[in-house]
This record gives C-alpha cells, sequence and structure tokens, in this order.
C-alpha cells in the first residue's frame, strides 16, 4: 500500500477512535462507562486529599488539583487528548504494516471518514 494512503487511513482511524472514546456513548454504554469509571476515580481521589469545592452550589475538583486520575480523567473526556495518546500506536501501525493492520486501518478509517464528514453536517 502506498505511505500516503496509509498516513491517510492512519488520521482517518485516529479521528474515529478519539471521537468514539472522547464523545461516543458506544454500544451498551461502554465508552460512557469507561469515562465514567475515570471521572468517579478522580473524585475518590480528590475526596481524600479534600480538593472539592463549592462553586455556584455546585461541589467540583479545585483548579489547583492535579491528580493522576483527576488528569486520566480530563484526558478521557477530550478527543484532542486522546488522539495523542492514539497516534503512537497508529504511527506504529504506519512504520511497520501488517495485513491484520492495514485491514484494522481500513475498517476504522472509513468510519473516521463518515465522522469527519457528518461534522459538516452540524
Amino acid at each position: 500500500m502506498d505511505p500516503w494512503i496509509r498516513f491517510c487511513l492512519c488520521v482517518l482511524t485516529c479521528h474515529r477512535l478519539a471521537l468514539m472514546l472522547g464523545e461516543d456513548d458506544g454500544p451498551l454504554f461502554v465508552f460512557k462507562r469507561i469515562r465514567y469509571y475515570f471521572r468517579d476515580k478522580a473524585w475518590l481521589e480528590a475526596e481524600k486529599h479534600n480538593q472539592i469545592v463549592i462553586k455556584n452550589s455546585q461541589p467540583e475538583i479545585t483548579d489547583r488539583w492535579f491528580g493522576i486520575r483527576h488528569n486520566i480523567a480530563e484526558g478521557m473526556s477530550c478527543p484532542y487528548c486522546i488522539g495523542v495518546w492514539l497516534s503512537v500506536p497508529l504511527f506504529l501501525m504506519f512504520l511497520y504494516p501488517t495485513p491484520m493492520g492495514d485491514l484494522f486501518l481500513i475498517l476504522l478509517s472509513i468510519s473516521g471518514g463518515q465522522a469527519f464528514l457528518q461534522g459538516f453536517r452540524k
């Protein structure tokens, strides 16, 4: 496969995976459950270190608290952050192509292309 085609497939795959993990609910709400799991862990960690404040009658984690679980929870709800993390394995798939890796890239890049075009509809 031509390297430029493989690169485009990696970009579209990264786009789709980042949206799936960061914004979509997923089948049986699996992606939403993953995000809630990390968010719940962040709250428990912040409570343990007395980092919960009340703003506008709503409890929030303080802006000065950067515990590891809080960072993961924030990153799991940010498609841009997830895209950075996913770029590493996708870069390896780009450098060391395999038939199964190409199949993975093709399948998810079709979905990524559809998600990209859907963004123009909004």
